[in-house]
């Protein structure tokens, strides 16, 4: 991506590990990485094409742009999460971008909710 406006997000490890004898056991503790892109504001179009319950305009939703390929909730899987100046944030939705020039993919964030 482009140095202009970019943004480092913390990618979070996704835990890798098997289930024994019906529990979860983390077989390593992945270490973040760090991705660069833009961070921009949410805009009424980009709303209109995610899920009804997902429609959400306010701070706690943004676009993100860059050229690494996330894992998002619209393509049916375990959204990944990004930390953006402290705020954790999953995937909703990619959009891809292959035009040869600069090729990289949109992603819609959501602020991801914590756990009570």
């Amino acid at each position: 991506m482009s140095s202009l406006r970019t943004t480092q997000a913390i990618l979070k490890p996704r835990k890798s590990g098997v289930y024994q004898n019906g529990l979860w056991i983390n077989e390593q503790d992945d270490i973040p990485s760090i991705i660069e892109g833009s961070l921009q504001p949410i805009r009424q179009s980009d709303i209109i094409s995610l899920p009804e319950g997902r429609r959400e305009i306010n701070e706690n939703t943004v676009r993100f742009y860059t050229d690494t390929e996330l894992h998002s909730w619209d393509q049916g899987q375990n959204p990944d999460i990004l930390e953006i100046a402290g705020i954790e944030y999953e995937v909703l939705s990619r959009a891809s971008w292959n035009n040869g020039i600069i090729n990289h993919h949109k992603y819609i964030l959501t602020r991801k909710k914590q756990n009570a």
